[in-house]
């Protein structure tokens, strides 16, 4: 984003608006820890009292970027906005899909967990089709909080029931890498083998190939 987002004009006359301040949370750790970072970049929006507005999470190119900054600082589809309306439609699954995103950006993974799971209850027949965002979601939030074997469970339901999924694809891939983040490397590894035998043309075969050379490449007696 410092190459392309930040650079450009409309992003840059948010400035009339707002002190920009750069953080290496890798370096900062506590600060990283205070505001619940768990993957970058991540930005947030404070107001002059400290209080958090809300935040933006991944890559927002200039437009997307500029118009959700605006939206937040005029009270706009941020968390406490979101939650006030969800309160007032409880059953609501896009608000919960939304409400739920919002949790997890700020590493409160079981409150997002749970609003998954609802929309996952609610909608038995995937009737909203959000169903598979909700499996993929609430596996990647409790992957993010280390619950790597139940955050395989959704996954894998996923890839049983919706094959035809858009999340389908990265869900193959994310059971695997659960036993991966265990350190269970054989598990992983027969996974990625099966999916690379199973899904030849699968868009991300170039990655499967280099976990694959990763735990079959001979140590180097440097490396023990």
């Amino acid at each position: 984003m410092e190459e392309s987002t930040y650079v450009a004009p409309k992003v840059i006359r948010l400035q009339d608006q707002l002190v920009f301040a750069k953080v290496n949370g890798y370096e900062d750790t506590a600060l990283a820890r205070q505001y619940g970072i768990s993957g970058y970049p991540t930005i947030i929006l404070l107001a002059s009292t400290g209080e958090e507005i809300d935040r933006l999470w991944g890559y927002f190119p200039p437009d997307s970027f500029r118009q959700t900054v605006n939206n937040y600082l005029a009270g706009v589809g941020t968390m406490p906005a979101l939650e006030k309306q969800l309160a007032k439609e409880p059953e609501n699954i896009g608000l919960m899909m939304q409400v739920g995103e919002k949790y997890a950006s700020r590493s409160r993974f079981e409150k997002a967990v749970e609003l998954y799971k609802k929309v996952i209850a609610q909608d038995r027949e995937n009737k909203t089709g959000k169903v598979p965002e909700a499996l993929y979601n609430a596996g990647d939030a409790l992957s993010r909080g280390k619950k790597f074997m139940i955050a395989k469970q959704y996954y894998q339901s996923l890839v049983d029931k919706y094959p035809n999924a858009e999340e389908y694809n990265d869900a193959l891939l994310e059971i695997p890498y659960q036993h991966e983040q265990m350190g269970d490397t054989a598990t992983a590894l027969k996974g990625y083998r099966q999916v690379l035998k199973e899904h030849p043309n699968h868009p991300d075969t170039a990655w499967l190939q280099k976990r694959i050379i990763k735990f079959t490449a001979p140590v180097k007696e440097s490396d023990k």
